[in-house]
């Protein structure tokens, strides 16, 4: 049985660029080229939100990228992150999650 997804054609637009983009760091990668994708853990957060990043790393879709084995700062593959999230997305046709604003709250102060 086939399954047809309608999917709006900005949305199918953004997931074929992302797609390409992802490509293109894998090819490099494989190349034996020096690409830094990584981000920090906290980023990751930032852009993912950090309830998916722990449930992508709790089902073993994700992996974290230590240098050391203690105290060492973790770090994700951007490309890995995106992967997921565009893959999960597809998957569920829903919208993927935008990112948290983390700016600065105004105060309300009135002289």
């Amino acid at each position: 049985m086939t399954t047809l997804i309608q999917i709006p054609l900005d949305q199918l637009r953004s997931i074929l660029e992302e797609a390409a983009h992802i490509g293109a760091l894998k090819a490099l990668k494989q190349s034996g080229l020096k690409v830094n994708d990584e981000i920090s853990q906290r980023e990751a957060y930032r852009r993912f939100g950090e309830g998916n990043v722990k449930r992508w790393l709790r089902l073993g879709l994700l992996k974290a990228i230590k240098l050391n084995e203690r105290n060492s700062k973790v770090t994700y593959s951007l490309q890995e992150l995106t992967s997921i999230q565009s893959t999960l997305y597809v998957s569920t046709n829903r919208k993927p999650a935008k990112p948290k604003n983390h700016g600065t709250k105004k105060s309300n102060t009135n002289s």
